[in-house]
């Protein structure tokens, strides 16, 4: 069975790459959160496995193996680690705004932020079991979803304070999720073997025929408004009419790709395995590889402003001029 970033995960548990691990000292809260006070612990920002970034205000945030968090408060030139209070490895961060944030990961782990990152609850909900969490996302109004293995889905309507879990699409439906992403009025969720669903409200799912038989590890709108899916081998595919017809597109070899975003000019950035990164100025109609200094999987990217990029990854931070990597990769 796949899942979402299959390479990032899998070389998560083979790298030792941290120094000691720091201690915490827990005060345990009224109801299901524990408080900690962090410590921080001596991590290069460059030699830690990394599955996300967010930014938190002007704070960025990112999130990895065995329960590192790292915090820059200067646009990712210089970064601080701590210790989430797990030792499991969080695959996703996301904010509803500056101060409220949520970080989930392996083995059903929530932990969550009231303060932009400085300080972090565990959050104990039985419910996910050991199940992963493989992504989270922010809706607005405190309510967020967080979605992963075998079909886990859960929604927190108070910044991720308490969580329901829900079983959707159908009741023998257990399929890896790997994203769900808003779609004007609908939301849309893609996973492995196929999966591909539809909803009006984020709570019911429609089961909708995926373009791709394999495996899809990401989505995105463009600002033309057209759904764009991609996932194993390179697949990429692109709709102007809400799922009804697609086409299939390229990105000029067949590295996975795991995540995507759209610029606020309109750009859309599509990043893999490998090193892979490839660029769309024409609102997802076609895509240029482009040649950038990291060869090894691109878990996230994110704006620094003029043309340049943080990425985060297997090789943990990396800084990238789109304008040195316009040149077409070979």
């Amino acid at each position: 069975m796949m899942r979402v970033k299959p390479v990032l995960a899998a070389v998560v548990a083979a790298f030792a790459t941290l120094g000691p691990a720091g201690t915490w000292a827990a005060n345990e809260a009224p109801g299901n959160t524990a408080t900690y006070a962090p410590t921080f612990v001596p991590t290069k920002a460059n030699r830690v496995i990394l599955l996300d970034v967010q930014p938190a205000g002007k704070r960025l945030v990112a999130v990895g193996e065995r329960g590192v968090i790292m915090i820059s408060d200067d646009g990712g030139n210089s970064w601080k680690g701590q210790r989430a209070p797990t030792t499991r490895t969080l695959t996703a961060v996301v904010f509803s705004d500056e101060k409220n944030g949520v970080a989930v990961g392996h083995g059903g782990t929530i932990v969550r932020t009231t303060d932009g990152g400085t300080t972090w609850q565990a959050v104990k909900v039985p419910e996910t079991g050991p199940d992963s969490m493989l992504g989270a996302v922010a809706l607005g109004s405190g309510r967020i979803l967080a979605y992963g293995s075998f079909g886990l889905f859960m929604e927190s309507t108070d910044n991720g304070a308490t969580w329901q879990r829900t079983q959707i699409i159908d009741e023998e439906f257990d399929r890896h999720i790997s994203q769900i992403f808003k779609a004007g009025d609908k939301y849309v969720l893609v996973g492995e073997s196929a999966t591909f669903a539809v909803s009006n409200d984020g709570t019911k799912w429609e089961r909708r025929e995926s373009p791709y038989k394999g495996s899809l590890f990401g989505g995105l709108v463009t600002k033309g408004g057209a759904w764009l899916v991609y996932g194993m081998r390179g697949n990429i595919y692109r709709s102007e009419n809400q799922g009804a017809t697609w086409t299939k597109l390229s990105a000029g070899d067949e590295r996975t790709l795991t995540n995507g975003r759209v610029l606020d000019d309109g750009r859309i950035l599509l990043l893999g395995i490998a090193g892979k990164m490839a660029i769309s100025s024409d609102d997802g109609r076609s895509f240029t590889p482009l040649k950038v200094p990291v060869r090894q999987g691109i878990a996230q990217a994110q704006p620094l402003g003029d043309d340049k990029f943080l990425l985060v990854g297997d090789a943990g931070v990396a800084k990238v001029d789109l304008a040195a990597a316009s040149s077409p990769a070979k």
